[in-house]
């Protein structure tokens, strides 16, 4: 490098600074000589840029700070000694006398490495290309810290988690050391590459030089057993590169120079240097401060943390204090609302009470007036007495002629009595009815049994007839005498669509009611096949025409109670079926020894459930069910009705069941309409 100043002062400079660097070197050389074993060093150049460069990479130790910057410190003390050749004869030998300010000197040589080493960091810092750049901040993408290159004063600040704070500050050393491992290259580089000049501490105690073009100078140098070379680079400029600087390469062997002090001036003034060295005391002060004071500042942020968790803690607390006072607040409230809920029963109780008492004083009161009034009535009723005993005295003697007068009617009434009698025993002597039990027959063959009694086949006057016999348990003096009254209704009732009866038996034993045998019942056929249309009309009017003939029976109409597929009997006319009704003479008398309903359930109408008010249209409703079980063939079922009668097809005769099977008994037709309504042409 080039000075500034005029040619000949430079070289007159550079003469004093050379030789301020030999006496230094000698005492050093001096105090550490060692014979050592000789090895040799070789400087490659490059292929391409054609400068020289060590064979193998510097790699830093980046653990010795001071090494790493300037390598190991030496100290001259007073054995040190340093001849040189060619340099001015009255230059004698000088002693480095030891005092209490070498070891300040140390220590700020110490301080001056470390902050040698924070430029060099600065300066890697400030020269990183934009892939390191990019690396090192893609690391925070990676973990959790934030990281801030400030390339203008060199630092690189990180924050955030402690271990990955450490983490990204480990990786980014490393490439801190690969980028002043780079720019020491190529300082090494340049500095090789210069036209320096090479000396070295020679057997005889002189410094020798070497020429640059043999490229064997450093290597040599310290082959030969030397500590240190002084390297010239001009006349102002100089370096002293110690033996301990090299480094052995594990791999073959190869010793290699380690360059890493900073080039400065050898002429500095030392009053300047002083006046650096206070300077730096100084701001090592300074640093000392700052730290104590960042300490403090730690210190107090600690406590100021511990306060802040105690006052956290506390608060807290409070809170919790807080929510405990407002669940007793809230449990205080709801007592008093439970005591207010109290109060106010009691005092209803109270208003109660108190209108109980008004009542019964207002009943006092009022029961007093009664008395007062039923006094009054009393006296009254004391004068309405005596009026009634004189009354009394008066209807006593009406009594007397009224008794005379029914004495009277008594003999009248059993003269009457006696006649009807009489009356009574000649009819009993000679019904039309009555037939001898020894003139009826009857056989095996059952036709039919029922609740009252059996159906067989017999014979009467040599013809075939039906006989019913009743069961003996139903039998009373009552119910026989209802079972004569109801065979003289019979014996009058002469309708060709109705089952002739023939007569009955009066003897002691059971009754035979004696009718004309025909040939099939209606729910007998039914069960063989379904009706046609024809025969269901033809046989319908027929039940029709004898129930009305019984309702229009006079004096008063004859109700049948038991109209059912069963109690409707058939007989040939040609090829056509007939049909007429049977058990219509013995109906009252089965309700009066069985059961409130009559007949069968199946067939009842509602109204006929009840004793009282029966009217011929429960068997108006019997017709009904009976009409619609022959339209579709199936029994009578009193849940299924409406769907029933919805099975019916034709229109006309469906219309007709339903309004037999009106609920209401006073909307049902009369068998008379039913009989003209099923005589008109369909």
């Amino acid at each position: 490098m080039a000075s500034s100043r005029p040619r000949k002062s430079a070289k007159k400079d550079g003469k004093t600074a050379l030789q301020e660097a030999i006496d230094e070197c000698k005492k050093l050389l001096e105090k550490t000589k060692k014979p050592r074993k000789k090895t040799r060093f070789r400087i490659s150049r490059d292929p391409l840029t054609g400068r020289r460069k060590s064979r193998y990479p510097y790699k830093p130790r980046f653990q010795d700070d001071a090494q790493s910057i300037s390598g190991p410190h030496h100290e001259p003390d007073d054995s040190d000694n340093f001849d040189s050749e060619g340099v001015d004869e009255d230059v004698g030998e000088e002693r480095y006398i030891a005092s209490s300010s070498s070891v300040h000197e140390e220590i700020e040589k110490d301080v001056a490495d470390h902050r040698k080493l924070k430029v060099i960091e600065r300066d890697a810092i400030s020269k990183l290309s934009k892939q390191q750049a990019r690396k090192i901040i893609a690391l925070q993408e990676k973990h959790d810290a934030v990281v801030t290159i400030e390339e203008e004063i060199g630092r690189i600040s990180i924050r955030g988690d402690a271990e990955d704070v450490l983490w990204v500050g480990n990786t980014i050393h490393k490439i801190l050391d690969q980028q002043m491992e780079e720019e020491h290259t190529r300082g090494v580089e340049e500095l090789v590459s210069k036209n320096t000049q090479w000396f070295y501490y020679g057997d005889d105690n002189s410094l020798e030089p070497y020429d640059i073009s043999v490229n064997l100078q450093i290597e040599n140098a310290f082959g030969d057993g030397q500590n240190s070379v002084i390297v010239l680079i001009d006349e102002v400029k100089c370096k002293i590169v110690f033996n301990d600087m090299k480094e052995t390469c594990l791999e073959d062997g190869e010793v290699r120079v380690v360059i890493r002090k900073e080039i400065g001036k050898a002429n500095q003034p030392s009053e300047t240097r002083l006046s650096l060295q206070r300077q730096l005391r100084e701001m090592e002060e300074q640093l000392r401060n700052v730290q104590g004071q960042l300490r403090e500042k730690e210190l107090r942020e600690v406590n100021f943390r511990g306060q802040l968790r105690e006052k956290d803690q506390q608060q807290e607390n409070a809170q919790r204090q807080l929510r405990e006072k407002e669940q007793q607040l809230e449990n205080f409230q709801g007592e008093l609302r439970g005591k207010e809920l109290q109060e106010a029963n009691l005092h209803e109780q109270l208003m109660e009470k108190d209108q109980q008492q008004e009542n019964t004083q207002r009943q006092q009161r009022e029961l007093e007036q009664q008395l007062t009034n039923l006094q009054e009535r009393c006296r009254g009723k004391e004068e309405e007495t005596v009026n009634l005993l004189q009354q009394v005295t008066t209807l006593e003697g009406q009594l007397r002629a009224k008794d005379q007068e029914v004495n009277e009617l008594e003999i009248t009434l059993s003269t009457a009595q006696l006649a009807l009698n009489n009356q009574q025993q000649q009819r009993q002597q000679s019904p039309d009815w009555v037939i001898p039990g020894d003139q009826i027959q009857l056989t095996d063959k059952c036709l039919g049994r029922g609740g009252w009694g059996s159906v067989f086949k017999g014979k009467y006057c040599g013809c075939a007839v039906a006989v019913k016999q009743i069961h003996e348990l139903i039998l009373s003096p009552h119910n026989r005498s209802l079972f004569e009254r109801e065979m003289d209704i019979a014996s009058r009732c002469r309708h060709p669509c109705l089952l002739q009866f023939i007569g009955a038996t009066n003897d002691e034993g059971s009754p035979l009611f004696v009718t004309e045998l025909m040939e099939t019942s209606l729910r007998a056929l039914l069960e063989q096949r379904p009706l046609s249309a024809t025969e269901v009309s033809i046989i319908s009017l027929d039940v029709a025409r004898a129930l009305n003939y019984l309702h229009q029976k006079k004096p008063s109409p004859i109700i049948h109670r038991d109209i059912s597929s069963a109690n409707v009997l058939l007989w040939r006319q040609g090829d056509q079926w007939r049909g007429k009704v049977s058990d219509y003479g013995t109906a009252n008398f089965m309700q009066q020894t069985m059961t409130v309903a009559p007949g069968a359930m199946i067939y009842s109408a509602p109204d006929a459930l009840t004793s009282r008010n029966q009217t011929v249209k429960i068997d108006v409703y019997s017709f009904g069910v009976l009409l619609c079980e022959m339209c579709i063939r199936e029994l009578p079922d009193p849940g299924r009705r409406d769907q029933q009668v919805a099975m019916v097809t034709n229109r006309l005769i469906r219309a007709l069941i339903r309004g037999c099977l009106q609920p209401e008994p006073e909307t049902r037709p009369s068998m008379e309409e039913i009989v003209e309504e099923l005589e008109e042409p369909a």
